[in-house]
């Protein structure tokens, strides 16, 4: 949001006929009202998103694979219970490992996420992204790196059966000859990492990290599904900040 600047328009008389008193008081409520606009614009906004979840699901490689065709019809958490695959052996059997948005609200939507992953010694073979832009940083799909992936038109398609939506954000062909565990994490951005669901209408969401990351274990490593308990969360204002600050 941008905020317009208070222009102080003063009557047209010469600064000896104004005491400075005056002045400094007029000075003061301009750059008063100023401020309050800014910490307006701050302000919290409790969203629809805040069930939604970065999830990862694994499978078995496919030979033609086009962004999520072979994918089950829904990827939603169902009371607690999970349909998400996040146990895979390590034996060197290659996988799909799909970057998934979870527990969409179909009303609200979402438009992409930004978040980063971390391995160890898993292999990672390729990556193919399925939003319409994915803006990759630090040698992405590498470990310790992030992305920002955004759609051109909301994601908010109920498959049938389900209540909520979910998205594709991409997939990795990888595979483990030792025990690992493959995380979502938050993006290394600067001065401050983050991990955000996006809103169609344009809001940042800041889910629950980690609670609401999932990751991917690989032989007797245990991997995790993000059916938790709802935790509230709130639009987070560093954007508006960053925004604000550009202005």
């Amino acid at each position: 949001m941008k905020i317009n600047r208070m222009t102080l328009f003063l009557p047209q008389i010469s600064l000896s006929q104004v005491s400075a008193g005056v002045i400094s008081l007029l000075l003061a409520l301009a750059l008063g009202s100023a401020f309050d606009s800014r910490a307006h614009a701050q302000g919290t906004h409790v969203s629809a998103l805040v069930n939604a979840k970065i999830a990862m699901h694994v499978q078995e490689v496919t030979p033609v694979e086009t962004c999520g065709a072979n994918l089950p019809s829904s990827l939603n958490c169902q009371d607690f219970d999970s349909p998400l695959n996040v146990s895979w052996p390590a034996d060197g059997t290659m996988a799909h490992v799909y970057l998934l948005i979870i527990d969409v609200d179909p009303e609200t939507g979402t438009s992409g996420a930004s978040f980063g992953i971390e391995y160890g010694n898993m292999i990672m073979g390729a990556w193919q992204g399925c939003a319409d832009k994915v803006f990759p940083e630090n040698a992405w799909p590498a470990s310790g790196s992030g992305a920002t992936f955004s759609f051109d038109e909301c994601q908010n398609t109920v498959d049938e059966g389900a209540e909520d939506a979910f998205a594709v954000l991409g997939y990795f062909l990888v595979w483990a000859n030792e025990d690992d565990v493959f995380f979502v994490t938050q993006r290394n951005y600067q001065p401050k990492p983050d991990f955000e669901i996006f809103e169609c209408s344009g809001n940042e969401i800041a889910p629950n990290y980690p609670r609401n990351a999932g990751n991917i274990g690989f032989g007797s490593s245990g991997g995790y599904a993000p059916c938790i308990e709802d935790v509230p969360v709130e639009s987070t204002t560093w954007g508006t900040i960053k925004r604000l600050s550009a202005n």
